[in-house]
C-alpha cells in the first residue's frame, strides 16, 4: 500500500475514534427541565447537578422557566440557558402544536451548549429531549420519576412515551416498578435502575422525643394528604389514650391546599393541621418531627422518604408505592398502610405515637437502610451510564 495513503487512512481513523471518544465523553453535560420549580423531581436534579460539579464536570441547564418561577438555588458553576415561550393553552390540540417552536429552541439551545450528553427528567422534558436531538449525535439520557404503570398523564403523552423512548441512548428510572413497567416499549438493554442520591446528615432526629407527625409533598390529588388529617380525626375518638398534643404538618402547596384546610376546619383540627406551604429548607421539619407519613396513590421512588429515613425518622407508606416498599420492611425500618384506608393509617399512626421506644428503632434502622442511596455510590451508577 502507498505510504501517503496508509498515513491518511490512519489519520481517517484516529479522527473518527477521537470524534467518537468525544461524544461519549461524560465531562460535559447539558441538563433540560422545565423549571426548578419545587418539585421532588427538580430538586433530586439540583443535587445530581451539585455532585457533578463537585467532581468538576461541566453542566448547562436549559429550562422552560426563567429563574424568577425558581423554588431551589442553582449549584455554583451551572450555567443556564432559558428558553421561554411557555404557557398553558385550553385546547389540547393548540397546546400541541405549540410544542413545536419549543422543541425547536431546545434543539437550538443544545447546539449551544455543545456538550455531548444530554439528560433530562420526567416525561414531557424526555419526550422534547429526544426528538430535539434526533441527528445531532448527542448521547440522550431520559429519566422517569414516577411510577409508568399507574401514573395519570393527558392525551398523547403516554402515546408518546410508547413510540419515542426507544430512540433514546439510556432510559433510567428511579423505581424498578418505573422500569419493569416500560419494558413493553423500550428495548431492555436499554433500561437502567438509578435512584436518587440523598445525603445522611451528621445531625439526626430524635423521634422518640417529638409529637409530630410529617409530610412532605405537592398538595395534589396524587398525593392523598387528606387520609393523614382523617387519621388524625379518628385518633381524636379512642378512648384508651389522648393524642390531641400529637400535630401535623404538611410541607408543599398545590391545587388542594384550599380543600386540606378547609378538611382541618370540617374535622375540627385546625389548630393542630399546619399548612407550611412551599419550603426550600425541610431539614429543620425532618429533625423535629417524630412520624413520616407518605399516603401518596402512586410514588416512583419518593426522595422526601429517603430524606426522612436519612434523618432517622420511622415512616408508614401506602402499599400502592411498590418504590417505597422497596425500601420501607414492615416492622423493621417502617410501617405499611392499606392505600386510601385512614382507618388502617391511624391504627399504624397508634403504634408508633404509644411507642417513643419503637419509633426509635425502626427510625434507626431506616438511617441505616439508605447507605444504598449515598452520593458516592448513585454518582458511580451515572458514571457506568454515561460512559456506557
Amino acid at each position: 500500500m502507498n505510504p501517503i495513503r496508509r498515513q491518511t487512512a490512519n489519520s481517517n481513523v484516529k479522527q473518527s475514534l477521537d470524534s467518537k471518544e468525544n461524544m461519549a465523553d461524560p465531562t460535559r453535560i447539558a441538563f433540560a427541565l422545565g423549571g426548578l420549580t419545587g418539585g421532588g423531581s427538580e430538586r433530586a436534579a439540583v443535587n445530581l447537578m451539585k455532585l457533578w460539579t463537585e467532581q468538576g464536570r461541566t453542566v448547562d441547564l436549559i429550562t422552560m422557566r426563567g429563574e424568577e418561577k425558581d423554588a431551589f438555588t442553582l449549584p455554583n458553576g451551572v450555567r443556564r440557558i432559558v428558553l421561554g415561550g411557555e404557557g398553558a393553552s385550553p385546547r389540547k390540540l393548540v397546546a400541541l402544536f405549540k410544542n413545536i417552536p419549543r422543541v425547536w429552541r431546545l434543539r437550538q439551545a443544545i447546539r449551544k451548549s455543545d456538550a455531548p450528553v444530554v439528560v433530562t427528567f420526567l416525561t414531557r422534558n424526555n419526550v422534547y429531549a429526544v426528538i430535539a436531538c434526533l441527528g445531532l449525535g448527542r448521547k440522550v439520557v431520559i429519566s422517569e420519576r414516577n411510577d409508568t404503570t399507574r401514573q395519570k398523564l393527558a392525551w398523547p403523552w403516554p402515546q408518546l412515551r410508547r413510540y419515542l423512548y426507544k430512540y433514546a441512548d439510556v432510559v433510567t428510572a428511579n423505581s424498578h416498578v418505573a422500569v419493569e413497567g416500560m419494558k413493553p416499549y423500550v428495548p431492555e438493554e436499554k433500561l437502567r435502575f438509578l435512584p436518587n442520591p440523598v445525603v445522611k446528615p451528621v445531625e439526626r432526629a430524635a423521634p422518640q422525643r417529638s409529637r409530630r407527625v410529617l409530610n412532605v409533598g405537592r398538595l395534589v390529588d396524587q398525593k392523598r394528604q387528606e387520609l393523614i388529617i382523617q387519621a388524625m380525626a379518628l385518633l381524636n375518638y379512642d378512648g384508651k389514650n389522648s393524642y390531641n398534643d400529637w400535630t401535623l404538618d404538611l410541607l408543599g402547596e398545590g391545587e388542594e391546599q384550599m380543600r386540606l384546610a378547609g378538611l382541618a376546619g370540617d374535622l375540627e383540627l385546625q389548630d393542630r393541621v399546619r399548612l407550611r406551604g412551599f419550603v426550600q429548607d425541610p431539614e429543620r421539619f425532618y429533625k423535629t418531627a417524630g412520624i413520616f407519613v407518605l399516603p401518596s396513590e402512586y410514588e416512583g421512588t419518593p426522595n422526601v422518604l429517603l430524606e426522612a429515613m436519612a434523618w432517622g425518622l420511622p415512616s408508614i407508606v401506602s402499599d400502592s408505592l411498590p418504590g417505597a416498599m422497596e425500601l420501607v420492611d414492615e416492622g423493621v425500618s417502617g410501617l405499611i398502610f392499606r392505600s386510601g384506608d385512614p382507618d388502617d393509617l391511624a391504627q399504624k399512626m397508634r403504634l408508633l405515637m404509644d411507642d417513643p421506644k419503637l419509633r426509635a428503632r425502626l427510625g434507626g434502622a431506616a438511617r441505616d437502610k439508605v447507605e444504598d442511596f449515598s452520593p458516592e455510590r448513585v454518582i458511580e451508577m451515572w458514571d457506568d451510564v454515561l460512559r456506557d
